[in-house]
């Protein structure tokens, strides 16, 4: 309560609502109507956009390790984020190839998000909620004969602290991760060799600062239905002080402030 008087005081100083001398800072709850939101497109706004690619099985900061892991377990709560990476191959007899239905991909994950990519573009994404965090991925996929990539991005949001053997909660992807509609049948890939790499390359560059933000080069305006995109949001550089938003469509929000960022 005390930090949440001090920061109340320093933006009453700030905007000038009250004069130091003057008399008690009485703070209440106060029940107020509830309005329908709408949305008003502001003009002093400047949006800038920074693509991320979907990670690689081959590049030197990944591990790879037999089956499934628990997200945590590889992450120690560092990051949000923990790509899940393998190859899909598909021999040139399989009967999807000619018959044109898609083998049907399911995922299951003990949560809380999941963005799949299949040769680097987005399959789909799926959601838990916070009475059940637990997903489900199903979807037919479109394969190609010979080596197809497998990438799946697994998003935590907001680890538990409180609970019977909280600690003890899993989070990620643990399978099973299989593949119907083969020659085969189903094929289970949740003993394959997978790749795993921890976190975002935004976040490496710590993009959510200034000094990261200016290590990139940012494009103007916003991707047009681009997944893995970071968004920067400020107000005009007129502003004595400009605060500046980024925004990952991961489902993660990140603030700072600079007087002179956007100056």
């Amino acid at each position: 309560m005390q930090k949440f008087v001090i920061k109340i005081v320093d933006m009453m100083k700030w905007e000038k609502l009250f004069h130091t001398q003057g008399g008690p800072i009485i703070l209440s709850q106060i029940g107020v109507k509830s309005y329908e939101a709408k949305m008003t497109p502001i003009s002093s706004f400047w949006w800038l956009s920074y693509k991320e690619e979907p990670a690689s099985a081959y590049a030197k900061d990944t591990t790879t390790k037999d089956g499934l892991v628990e997200q945590v377990s590889v992450t120690w709560d560092t990051t949000d984020y923990l790509w899940y990476m393998t190859d899909i191959r598909i021999d040139s007899t399989e009967g999807f190839l000619k018959s044109g239905q898609w083998p049907l991909l399911t995922v299951n994950s003990a949560g809380h998000i999941l963005h799949v990519f299949i040769n680097g573009q987005l399959s789909g994404s799926v959601y838990g909620s916070l009475e059940d965090p637990r997903i489900t991925f199903s979807k037919y996929v479109n394969l190609k004969q010979g080596v197809n990539k497998l990438s799946m991005l697994s998003v935590t949001v907001g680890l538990p602290n409180v609970g019977l053997h909280f600690d003890t909660w899993n989070a990620g992807v643990l399978g099973p991760v299989t593949l119907k509609g083969l020659n085969e049948g189903t094929r289970d890939m949740s003993k394959y060799k997978w790749s795993y790499k921890v976190g975002l390359r935004g976040e490496i560059l710590n993009l959510y600062s200034v000094k990261g933000s200016n290590s990139v080069q940012w494009m103007k305006g916003s991707f047009q239905k681009q997944p893995l995109t970071w968004y920067k949001v400020s107000h005009s550089p007129r502003l004595v002080k400009s605060k500046w938003q980024l925004i990952d469509n991961f489902g993660r929000n990140w603030w700072e402030s600079s007087r002179d960022f956007f100056g």
